[in-house]
């Protein structure tokens, strides 16, 4: 059964911020977060599997989704046995096995982000 819950750390707030960038820099992904202002956050994924970026209005029953779990405005979100994740394991012919793959999804005030990596993600402020 598909579970989402919020991924907790101390830089996180607990409300949307803006999208500001994506890289894929040398098989790492960088995402930056900001609230328009002063605070800026990167969010790097090193050796990702798969991304992908969406408006939010093509995200309407993900969001849903989120939202029965009263997730909506939280920035990082983890996805537990996703279609995304049943989706990249089929692909590979289950070389990527749905338990070794993490699903991340970045909510910003506008854009819907999905990271299938291995590990948790590195989070730094920028000044």
């Amino acid at each position: 059964m598909k579970k989402y819950g919020a991924f907790r750390h101390n830089l996180l707030p607990r409300s949307p911020l803006r999208f500001d960038r994506l890289e894929d820099i040398n098989g790492d992904l960088i995402v930056e977060i900001s609230d328009g202002a002063d605070y800026r956050l990167s969010i790097r994924f090193d050796g990702y599997i798969f991304y992908s970026k969406q408006d939010e209005g093509d995200a309407l029953r993900t969001l849903e989704e989120i939202n029965n779990f009263n997730l909506l405005g939280t920035p990082v979100i983890r996805a537990q046995d996703s279609s995304l994740l049943n989706w990249l394991s089929t692909e590979t012919f289950a070389i990527r096995k749905v338990d070794e793959m993490i699903h991340f999804i970045i909510l910003t005030d506008n854009d819907v982000i999905n990271v299938l990596c291995f590990d948790e993600p590195l989070i730094t402020r920028h000044h």
